[in-house]
């Protein structure tokens, strides 16, 4: 059992490497794929924190907003929206082409969409294209 260690140790370094390397590559790749209405998705989407553990390397992605899981299914079903601090909702309406205000506002839902599990599944091939051969 004792000669495997040091085959165990150099596949692990090689697994560090190529996990530290398709890092920011994961991080770029969950960014452009993003839904972008506001750009702040994409500014708060981070992938870090390689370490290792029993089971090889880890890292941890993050989509530090507060309705990043609203972005992905199952989404949200239709609610009505009403302002918190204010009398009425305000915003820019391009249809009529100036601002409008609400009471209230019935939101349709949105159903989600799979942009961070696609780019997941694909991490692992990013891994394997980094693996160093020597």
């Amino acid at each position: 059992m004792a000669k495997l260690d040091p085959l165990r140790r150099r596949i692990r370094q090689r697994a560090d490497v190529a996990v530290a390397r398709a890092a920011p590559k994961l991080q770029k790749a969950l960014r452009e794929a993003a839904p972008q209405v506001t750009g702040a998705l994409k500014q708060m989407t981070t992938v870090s924190g390689l370490k290792s553990s029993s089971v090889g390397p880890v890292v941890e992605a993050r989509v530090a907003v507060p309705y990043a899981s609203y972005t992905i299914p199952p989404g949200t079903q239709p609610h009505i929206i009403r302002p918190v601090r204010a009398k009425a909702l305000a915003f820019f309406w391009p249809k009529v082409g100036k601002f409008v205000f609400f009471a209230k506002v019935n939101h349709p839902g949105y159903q989600g969409s799979p942009w961070y599990d696609d780019v997941v599944k694909k991490w692992p091939s990013m891994i394997e294209r980094e693996l160093p051969t020597k």
